[in-house]
Parts: C-alpha cells; sequence; structure tokens
C-alpha cells in the first residue's frame, strides 16, 4: 500500500466528517463521487465568500491589477512559484479576486507563496489546519490567494472541524 491508497479495511468504523468521507473517496477507485463532492464543497466555499468558480484562469499579476480593462495576458494561469497545484480560480462581478492552490507538502510552499503574493500586494489565507483542502484533505494543502478588498475568508465549518494530517485513523 502506498501512502495515497486505502483498503476498505483501513478505513475507520466510527462516523466520518465530510472532509474525512472526501478523503476516503479520493482514494478510491471509482473516482466520480469523489470528483461530484470536490465541485460541490468548492462550490459551497464559493457561495459562502459571495465568489463564483471559473474555467478562465488568470495570474497573480491579473489578480493584483486594479479593475478596469486589461490585455488579456498569454501567460494566464501559469504558475508564477512553486506551489500551484490543483489551482482554482475564482471571480466576484465577473473580475479575478482569488486563487486556490492545493499543493502536496504545502509547509514546503507556502513561504514562497506568501513573499510572491506580497511583492504584488495580494493577501495569502489559510484555514486553521493547513491541510482542510478540496483537493484531497489531509493530504493537499488549502492556499488561498486574494486581492486586498477581498474582505474576511469564510471557511466551511468542515475545514474548521477537520484535525487530519496525513493517514486518516
Amino acid at each position: 500500500m502506498d501512502r495515497y491508497h486505502y483498503t476498505p479495511d483501513m478505513i475507520p468504523k466510527r462516523p466520518l466528517t465530510r472532509l474525512e468521507a472526501h478523503h476516503f473517496a479520493a482514494a478510491a477507485p471509482n473516482r466520480w463521487p469523489y470528483t461530484r463532492e470536490k465541485h460541490r464543497l468548492l462550490s459551497e466555499f464559493a457561495r459562502t465568500n459571495e465568489m463564483q468558480t471559473t474555467t478562465r484562469g488568470f495570474d497573480l499579476s491579473t489578480l493584483a491589477a486594479p479593475p478596469g480593462p486589461r490585455p488579456r495576458s498569454s501567460k494566464a494561469g501559469v504558475p508564477p512559484v512553486s506551489g500551484f497545484d490543483h489551482v482554482q480560480y475564482f471571480r466576484r462581478y465577473r473580475l479575478p479576486v482569488a486563487i486556490l492552490t492545493e499543493p502536496y507538502e504545502p509547509e514546503e510552499h507556502l513561504e514562497d507563496i506568501r513573499e510572491h503574493a506580497e511583492t504584488l500586494g495580494l493577501l495569502v489565507h489559510t484555514p486553521p489546519n493547513l491541510y482542510a483542502s478540496f483537493h484531497f484533505p489531509g493530504w493537499t494543502g488549502c492556499i488561498l490567494i486574494t486581492r486586498p478588498d477581498f474582505g474576511r475568508v469564510l471557511w466551511l465549518d468542515d475545514q474548521l472541524d477537520f484535525e487530519t494530517q496525513g493517514l486518516v485513523t
């Protein structure tokens, strides 16, 4: 067994939180329930923070630019620093407002992301448990980069209650 796969007898017999159940679904052979739940959690997070998810990527310089007309970047969505993995883009009122990255080994990347974002005047937010991510809770981190005028980030209750890092027992 490698660190990302479980056998059914490894799943705890106790009631699981939503993120723990999502964690086990990510390692299951049938990935459709996992994919559906991931998109549901991302949509709920976006609604909670008055955002919309978007498939049209943008880079940090676009996120940092003042609102208004801007030329289309030929490098939109290209990660400027390490740690941009499993990226999701958010808009508010059709304007870029946040980028969510969920890297493996997030501690290795958090400081680089924070330094790069600060040079552009952006803010970096993490939930109380860095591993309370949507992609693979317990294994990937949750790092949200926002415009300075974003306001307070509201994390989902599931993220606030998530206590796991790595193997769920």
